[in-house]
């Protein structure tokens, strides 16, 4: 199964980031390595909407998902985003 999603261009990825600062910085490499196994595959990095200027030049993500947690329904929003995004 992993040999075939490496070759998979159409491989989804969801990663859920740590919500701390340095957490961030020290999960980073986990993207690269993500990256360097599943190339073709589209990599997507769901993180805080504060941690997210942190990601937004990471070159092994192609994709920065900030969550959004609001009393109106934000975070039903960012589910059904996900959902619609196919992860």
């Amino acid at each position: 199964m992993v040999a075939a999603a490496r070759h998979n261009k159409s491989a989804r990825i969801l990663i859920v980031m740590p919500t701390w600062v340095g957490d961030v910085v020290m999960a980073t490499p986990t993207l690269r390595a993500l990256r360097r196994l599943y190339d073709q595959a589209h990599i997507a990095a769901l993180c805080s909407e504060l941690t997210a200027p942190l990601l937004s030049d990471c070159p092994w993500a192609d994709q920065i998902m900030p969550l959004q947690r609001t009393r109106d329904g934000g975070l039903w929003h960012s589910g059904r985003t996900l959902r619609g995004e196919r992860f």
